[in-house]
C-alpha cells in the first residue's frame, strides 16, 4: 500500500482508524501523522501520561509510536525509515517526519497502548524518560542510551 503503520506490539488502534489514514492521506501536503493515545488499564497516572502525550504532541509536535506512527511509503523511504536506533528510533524518526511536511494528529480514534512500563513505579519511570530524553537531546549516543535505559528500568 502507499501507507505505513508504524505500531508498537502493546498498541492496539481502535475503530475507524484505517478510514482515518485513508482520509488524512487525501490531502497530499500531509506526509503522516498520529493517534490520540490512551493507556490501559486506566487509572490516574495513565489518565496523567495520557494527557501530557496529548500536550506534547499539541504543543510542540513531539509523538512516539505507542501513539500509532502512520506515514506515506514514498515519504517513510526518503527518510531513510527509523535507522539502526536501539532507542529513540521513533523519536528520531518523528522529528524528520515533522520537518518533511505536514502531520495530522488524529483524536477522534484512540491508540490504546499497556500501562505496564509505569505501573506500580510511575514517578520512577518519568524520571526515566526525563534522563534518557535529555542526554538524546545533549547527543549522547543510542546505543550508550539503550544500555542505560535497560539499568535503569
Amino acid at each position: 500500500g502507499e501507507a505505513l503503520l508504524l505500531l508498537h506490539a502493546d498498541t492496539r488502534l481502535g475503530p475507524g482508524a484505517r478510514d482515518a489514514i485513508d482520509d488524512a492521506l487525501l490531502d497530499p501536503r500531509i506526509v503522516g501523522g498520529n493517534f490520540r493515545l490512551r493507556f490501559e488499564p486506566g487509572g490516574v497516572w495513565a489518565t496523567l501520561f495520557a494527557g501530557a502525550n496529548a500536550l506534547r504532541r499539541l504543543a510542540f509536535d513531539v509523538y512516539y509510536g505507542d501513539s500509532a506512527i502512520f506515514v506515506r511509503r514514498r515519504v517513510h523511504a526518503e527518510l531513510g525509515g527509523f535507522g539502526d536506533h536501539p532507542l529513540m528510533e521513533d523519536y528520531a524518526f518523528v522529528r524528520r517526519l515533522e520537518r518533511a511536511g505536514r502531520t495530522v494528529y488524529v483524536r477522534e480514534v484512540e491508540a490504546v497502548s499497556s500501562a505496564r512500563r509505569f505501573a506500580g513505579r510511575p514517578l520512577r519511570t518519568l524520571a526515566v524518560w526525563a534522563i534518557v530524553q535529555g542526554l538524546y537531546e545533549a547527543g549522547v549516543p543510542t546505543p550508550w542510551l539503550a544500555k542505560l535505559y535497560a539499568d535503569l528500568r
